[in-house]
């Protein structure tokens, strides 16, 4: 079926209306171990894509516990998908009651001061989940993402987030920019996810142990506002729950950039990362090759 003008017939917004609408009507104690089956079970067949997430999990976990991160990976990355289907539920409120966090006092200190705080995230257990967290606090959120196709899908997408309380911008934008340092200097937080060089303009760093490319974003932005780079991540709990992680800060002092900068203060967010996703390798959600061994690779300096 070829789309209409407004983009409404395309498959992937055809199927996100749909999923939608489906949980919607699944109760909540149903959804997600619906979502966590069916996770697992496209995880068993779906080989292809096995084959990627098993190799990006055997740099973490090694090769005896490589099978068993993978399926938890499909599932977790079910659940995280059926929880954005049903943005802006369950509300601000419901989410706060739902979150543990350890290390909040790291976030807190910064902003209660008036201080804005680059919080740098990777693709790990409920990432929206995160944002709403945050917004659940009283604290101002503005998080960029990566563009989808059709461009209705990311405005839909946009504009549930923004119900939700979470301010989101295109990635790779001059103006997403400028909002993340507009939100930066009035003290606000500046979300980002970092564990995939999706732009293909990265920095070359070690990330498990193997070198590949990370984006810069996060450590330019530093810099040029002297904002810390705080890392943080929302893992999922049974029965709905979550707890939050949040690392100890990178502080980094205002001034201009260099690449040699960039890049070591790049490795230092990527040692961070490595942190947090061994807290719980099976919600790490990396379903793209992510090192230029991997065949496919698509990412680093173009």
């Amino acid at each position: 079926m070829p789309a209409d003008r407004s983009g409404r017939r395309h498959p992937a917004y055809l199927l996100y209306r749909s999923g939608q609408a489906l949980t919607s009507r699944i109760p909540g104690p149903l959804l997600l171990p619906a979502a966590e089956a069916a996770g697992l079970a496209i995880g068993r067949l779906n080989g292809r894509r096995r084959a990627v997430v098993r190799r990006n999990m055997a740099r973490v976990v090694g090769p005896a516990r490589v099978e068993r991160a993978v399926d938890l990976a499909f599932r977790s990355y079910a659940r995280y998908w059926a929880e954005t289907l049903r943005i802006p539920a369950p509300g601000l409120e419901r989410i706060a009651e739902r979150v543990t966090c350890e290390g909040v006092h790291h976030l807190a200190g910064h902003l209660d001061a008036g201080r804005g705080v680059l919080f740098v995230t990777p693709h790990v257990g409920s990432w929206d989940v995160a944002g709403l967290w945050l917004a659940s606090q009283g604290w101002r959120t503005v998080a960029v993402a990566e563009r989808l196709e059709p461009p209705e899908l990311f405005d839909l997408f946009s504009t549930l987030r923004r119900q939700a309380g979470i301010e989101v911008h295109p990635l790779g934008e001059s103006r997403s920019a400028r909002a993340l340092l507009s939100g930066l200097a009035s003290g606000a937080i500046a979300a980002l996810v970092a564990d995939r060089d999706i732009s293909g303009t990265g920095v070359e760093v070690e990330f498990f142990g193997e070198r590949t490319f990370l984006p810069s974003g996060p450590a330019v932005l530093a810099r040029r506002t002297g904002a810390p780079l705080i890392v943080g991540g929302m893992f999922q709990r049974p029965r709905g729950r979550y707890h939050g992680v949040i690392l100890e800060p990178i502080e980094v002092a205002k001034g201009k950039t260099d690449p040699d900068d960039t890049t070591r203060l790049t490795q230092l967010v990527a040692h961070r990362l490595e942190e947090l996703i061994r807290r719980d390798p099976g919600q790490w959600h990396l379903f793209q090759p992510n090192w230029p061994s991997d065949p496919g690779y698509r990412g680093g300096r173009r």
